[in-house]
């Protein structure tokens, strides 16, 4: 086995961003999963949605404060990142997006969530 040397620099990821990221992102998925099957009206779905606008809300509370945020929120405030995002939105492939296999625009915007969250996570990478 080779040594890994350990980064006396190396970053640190807090756990509460972690959680209310994952928890946020999973409310959203699964709210707009089920939306049109149990209508958008429905407790449910209502309780998914609440729950995943109070966990994000709590993600960027809490990434405002840390020393070593998962997001630094400032990347928002370049417009070429800000910009990436917008259009992560609209371009989602047909083909992860369902509208190839003709299924709903539900779908679709999980896909969109999903793509969001990706495409922050390689801008974040590539810091």
């Amino acid at each position: 086995m080779v040594p890994v040397p350990v980064d006396a620099g190396s970053h640190r990821c807090g756990g509460g961003g972690q959680i209310t990221l994952s928890s946020g992102l999973f409310l959203l998925v699964l709210a707009l999963l089920r939306g049109n099957e149990q209508g958008w009206t429905s407790t449910p779905i209502v309780a998914e949605l609440i729950g995943a606008a109070v966990a994000l809300a709590a993600f960027v509370a809490i990434e405002r404060r840390v020393a070593e945020p998962m997001l630094p929120l400032r990347f928002f405030r370049d417009p070429s990142f800000t910009g990436a995002q917008i259009v992560a939105l609209g371009s989602v492939p047909p083909e992860r997006s369902g509208v190839a296999a003709g299924v709903n625009d539900t779908c679709r915007q999980a896909g969109i969530a999903v793509g969001v969250a990706r495409s922050s996570g390689a801008a974040v990478a590539g810091q």
